[in-house]
């Protein structure tokens, strides 16, 4: 493998555990209540706090698909993984 390769992958790992961090702080920041999970209305009024002017319904959607086990709750892994996948 070139320096060059070896760089540009360094790089690219730099960048992904960055914009992780970023996805976990913006996370916290919606978990009002600490609990480390997000509820409807903490991602309700997450999605109004950044700007996302969204039907109700059209929120509703996007928590039950980030929801992936139907637990009613959003963790960090299905928020990280929900993102992950609208993101490709």
């Amino acid at each position: 493998m070139s320096i060059m390769t070896n760089t540009v992958a360094v790089t690219k790992c730099l960048l992904t555990l960055l914009v992780e961090c970023c996805i976990y702080r913006m996370f916290r920041i919606i978990d009002d209540d600490g609990n480390r999970s997000l509820s409807l209305p903490e991602f309700k009024k997450g999605c109004r706090d950044y700007g996302l002017e969204l039907e109700a319904d059209v929120i509703q959607e996007m928590f039950r698909q980030f929801d992936r086990d139907g637990s009613g709750s959003i963790d960090f892994d299905e928020f990280l993984r929900s993102l992950r996948v609208s993101t490709l």
